[in-house]
Formats: C-alpha cells, structure tokens, sequence
C-alpha cells in the first residue's frame, strides 16, 4: 500500500531515524521495513500498529494510511494494547502463559488495579 509506505517513511525522516533503527523498535528486519516504506504490498493490521509505536505516532493515522478502519480509542482497548505489549517482553514461554491465565481468571479485578494506580 503506497500511501502507509509513503506515511511511513516521511514519519521516519521527519523525526531523523534510521530505517534500522525503526525496524528494531518494531520488531522486524531491516528488510521488512524497507519494503513497507517501497510499497510491497499491504501491511497487516499488527505491522500497522508496530510502525505507528516505533515511530511513536498515534495509531489512528497509521490505520488511516494503510486504509484501515480507525481503531476503537475505548480505555479498555488502550489498556488491552499496553498488556499485549507487555506480555510480548516476557520471554519465558511458560511464565507468559502464566500471566495469560491469570489475567483470564480474574481481568475485572485486574482492570481496577491497574486503573487506580
């Protein structure tokens, strides 16, 4: 998709990064971002949200250049995006999956901890 690979790449030089830096704080490979910003083909939904964070801009112009619905701005949404982003550092397998379930078992608890702090 042109338009998001155009987004992207403007959004990066505006802010003086590297593509290699970019495709660390996403996550990815040099390549990958590379053919992101040349257009080779359309991003998927969760590349979309990794570029708007590496570039640390605002998810919904990320959506809006790859042509994809806005994102729902709702505070449990933004709250389950920063879980997954936490969970994602755990690199333990098991102590992940532990996490997992314990969030499963009793969210509504966890939701008003995490809300009060």
């Amino acid at each position: 998709m042109q338009k998001f690979g155009l987004w992207a790449r403007s959004t990066r030089e505006s802010k003086r990064m590297t593509q290699t830096e970019c495709a660390i704080r996403a996550g990815m490979k040099v390549q990958q971002w590379n053919n992101i910003e040349r257009a080779a083909g359309r991003p998927e939904l969760q590349t979309v949200i990794n570029v708007a964070e590496a570039l640390e801009e605002d998810i919904s112009a990320a959506y809006l250049a790859a042509a994809y619905p806005p994102p729902d701005k709702t505070p449990e949404l933004r709250l389950a995006r920063q879980l997954d982003k936490l969970l994602s550092r755990v690199s333990d397998v098991q102590q992940r999956q532990r996490i997992e379930q314990m969030l499963m078992d009793d969210a509504e608890k966890y939701v008003e901890l995490v809300t009060a702090a």
